[in-house]
């Protein structure tokens, strides 16, 4: 047993130094034209997650509303067969849409599923952000954005800590411009949300980070505040765990479809309060009362920067009845200047 785990040890020692050796020698094109169409790194492709199809939602109204004319879409879930290489190696410029994809250890294919890096050319971020706020960048890392993000292009990243991580890398062309699903969220849509508690209410889990006390405290608090409660199953696997709550014949279900959740939305007056972000944040966009309970630092790093209404589960308990049952507005701090800064290199001069 000891000798596998040597060989593997080994084995990838000796790949990670390739995939150096290989950046080393990778040239970065720069012969990109705003006139001509892009290619998006879409990361709903092959996703069982629906937060990532509300993420290409807001960045593909963004990108329509520019007129900027999408060639191909590349998943980053998995690396496309032989025959798309080509895409990933044209001049085009190539945006990366939303997500936690900015990794400590890129050379490691966990996160973002990726031909060697001689396939890639002139990338651009789209409110992309950190998938680890506790470390910072190794070496390969810092030498892969320098490498391979556009240094024409103005990048936008979702927190002012993934701003700062990408700038000790030594990358200066990036701005925090919030996430691209909170770009709709201005002063005069949030006057039209809610202050106060509604009858009604949808919720979710996140599956892949449970704390099976606190969860159910708020299942618990929700049946016990709201004469209706429901669940949205954004991760395919979040089923599975909400099956394991000891009440759950006292909330209903809605399909774990992005549409099935719009419908939702669409046809109650109703609360949002739940650990998934991105069904807050959508909730916030048809314009509900949502308060977000943050299961790791996304939203807490983000409500930092912008105010979205978040708790940290760990706090709940003391803190999920009063702010359910308190007037409160819905008021949304967004960085409209480096938003701006970020549409307008394309917008074509006449």
């Amino acid at each position: 047993m000891k000798f596998f785990e040597r060989l593997k040890r080994k084995i990838q020692f000796f790949s990670d130094e390739f995939k150096i050796i290989d950046l080393f020698f990778t040239r970065n094109g720069h012969n990109w034209d705003k006139q001509k169409n892009v290619i998006i790194f879409d990361t709903a492709l092959e996703s069982d997650n629906l937060g990532d199809e509300i993420i290409r939602k807001y960045c593909l109204q963004i990108l329509n509303y520019l007129e900027i004319k999408i060639s191909k879409s590349l998943p980053t879930h998995k690396v496309s067969v032989m025959g798309n290489l080509d895409s990933y190696e044209s001049g085009d410029l190539k945006i990366v849409l939303g997500t936690n994809i900015i990794s400590n250890c890129e050379e490691h294919d966990f996160i973002w599923y990726k031909p060697r890096v001689k396939y890639l050319k002139n990338l651009c971020l789209l409110g992309c952000g950190a998938n680890d706020y506790h470390k910072r960048l190794n070496f390969y890392s810092r030498l892969f954005y320098k490498k391979m993000l556009d240094k024409t292009i103005v990048h936008s990243v979702r927190d002012s800590y993934t701003e700062q991580l990408l700038k000790k890398a030594g990358i200066e062309n990036v701005v925090n411009t919030a996430c691209p699903t909170m770009w709709n969220l201005t002063p005069d849509h949030c006057k039209q949300i809610p202050h106060s508690k509604s009858k009604i209410v949808v919720t979710t889990l996140t599956d892949y980070n449970q704390n099976v006390e606190k969860d159910y405290f708020l299942l618990d608090t929700l049946i016990e505040e709201y004469e209706s409660v429901n669940i949205w199953i954004q991760g395919k696997r979040d089923l599975k765990y909400f099956e394991l709550y000891p009440k759950k014949e006292m909330l209903n279900i809605i399909d774990h479809t992005l549409q099935a959740f719009e419908k939702f939305l669409e046809s109650n007056d109703c609360d949002y309060v739940g650990t998934r972000l991105h069904a807050g944040i959508h909730a916030l966009n048809k314009k509900k009362r949502s308060i977000i309970i943050a299961v790791d630092d996304r939203a807490l790093r983000i409500s930092a920067d912008t105010n979205l209404p978040v708790i940290y589960r760990n706090e709940i308990v003391e803190k999920l009845v009063s702010f359910i049952n308190s007037d409160f507005e819905t008021n949304i701090k967004l960085p409209h200047d480096k938003i701006q800064k970020w549409k307008e290199q394309f917008t074509i001069q006449n």
